[in-house]
Order: C-alpha cells, then sequence, then structure tokens
C-alpha cells in the first residue's frame, strides 16, 4: 500500500509558490471569527486581531494592503468564501501553502493573544 501511494505521488509535479510581496497575511480561520496576522517582509507584525467570520471586515482588514499581500489560510471546511472573496477583490491566495502557512503566521488560539 505504501508503495503505492509514493508511486502515485511521484507523478505529480509540486509547484511552490514563490513570489516576493511586501505583506503577506496568515488566517487562522473558524466558523464564527478569524485571527488574522498580516506581517512585513522583515517580519514584524502590522496587523494582529481576531474579527467576525465576514467578509466585508476580511475585505476592509486587507483594503490597504491589496496588491502587496498574499493570503494563507488555514484548509478547513469554511475557507472557499475567504478564497471567493480574495478573487474578488483581487488578493493573492496561495492554494499550495493554505494550511502550513496559516498556522505559522497566526499561530493564536481563542486563550492566547500573541504571535507564535
Amino acid at each position: 500500500m505504501h508503495s503505492r501511494v509514493f508511486s502515485l505521488a511521484s507523478q505529480f509535479t509540486l509547484i511552490f509558490y514563490n513570489n516576493i510581496h511586501p505583506y503577506y497575511c496568515g488566517i487562522d480561520l473558524h466558523a464564527r471569527s478569524l485571527y488574522v496576522c498580516i506581517i512585513d517582509q522583515q517580519g514584524e507584525t502590522l496587523v494582529h486581531k481576531e474579527i467576525s467570520a465576514n467578509p466585508k471586515q476580511l475585505q476592509n482588514l486587507l483594503e490597504p494592503y491589496i496588491g502587496s499581500v498574499v493570503v494563507g489560510v488555514e484548509c478547513r471546511h469554511c475557507w472557499y468564501w475567504v478564497a471567493d472573496l480574495c478573487e474578488e477583490i483581487n488578493v493573492d491566495l496561495d492554494m499550495t501553502i493554505l494550511d502550513c502557512y496559516a498556522k505559522e503566521l497566526s499561530k493564536i488560539d481563542m486563550s492566547m493573544d500573541g504571535r507564535y
């Protein structure tokens, strides 16, 4: 079984997102809230806050960075609307880094308000 999985995996070429952006946004996605972290190229935290899981609130938060930011979202059952919003407002969303990127940028949970 393992050799079959490896065989299937080796048939695909992984393409990694390697564009450079002035800003990077990680979103830890929950059903009713988002924890959003935006950092610059130097790793300085510019935004670090919890907002409602609402497209308009996320758009307002991303607006100053549109055209200069890439977004990574934790890959959960409810991330599709974030992808739709990013496409709508012309913000890059990298599907190859959704889970690991978002987790690294926004290692936050309900009981901790700090950057990991």
